[in-house]
């Protein structure tokens, strides 16, 4: 994308105009901002599913319960590292548009990718990971007393209730609040400059 024609364009307009350089900050802070986030999740994701491996190996679970939630918490894992690595490779994919308008289509893209994660994605993954847990924790939990097994369980259900109702929600808000931001500017800058209608 030229962005140096874009910005020669931008300025012979007569109307008040938003700050291009600032929508370009804004847009590559933001990009930069997200997939160094991403890459540090991927990064803890497989440093956790290691151990979980390791775990496995080291104490050798009797009850195919404890197996079986074992591996759904690895594929809660796998599966959100993948789906980060396809969100990385939409981030990248801005860089290489052609013109204007694949510039924002790029966009549209990177935003419909995150809708992907924040619902169907981040859904499987606290449903793989809650029943993951549930099924590890049974093996242990038999010995323990009542009271301990609940607070167990209690202590646990708590954590990834506190994580959906109330970080998902923030996050999701805080990153399609900054997506649209940068959308709507660069559609703006396209309308002014008789773009085509934006795909999408």
């Amino acid at each position: 994308m030229n962005f140096d024609n874009l910005k020669d364009l931008w300025q012979q307009q007569s109307a008040p105009k938003p700050d291009i350089e600032a929508l370009h900050h804004t847009a590559g802070k933001f990009k930069k901002t997200a997939t160094i986030k991403m890459l540090l999740c991927i990064i803890a994701l497989i440093f956790t599913a290691a151990f979980i491996i390791g775990v496995w190996i080291r104490f050798q679970p009797q009850l195919i319960t404890t197996k079986i939630g074992l591996v759904l918490i690895l594929l809660a894992i796998l599966l959100f590292v993948v789906a980060s690595t396809q969100s990385i490779g939409m981030f990248r994919a801005v860089n290489m548009a052609e013109t204007n308008t694949e510039y924002i289509d790029h966009w549209m893209a990177v935003k419909q990718q995150q809708k992907k994660m924040q619902t169907l994605i981040l859904s499987l993954y606290f449903i793989l990971l809650s029943a993951g847990l549930a099924l590890y924790m049974y093996e242990y939990a038999v010995k323990m007393s009542f009271s301990g097994a609940l607070l167990a369980y209690g202590l646990t259900g708590a954590w990834i209730l506190f994580n959906w109702f109330y970080v998902r929600p923030r996050h999701i808000k805080k990153q399609n609040s900054k997506l649209d931001e940068i959308i709507d500017g660069y559609r703006k800058v396209m309308e002014q400059l008789g773009e085509d209608t934006l795909k999408g």
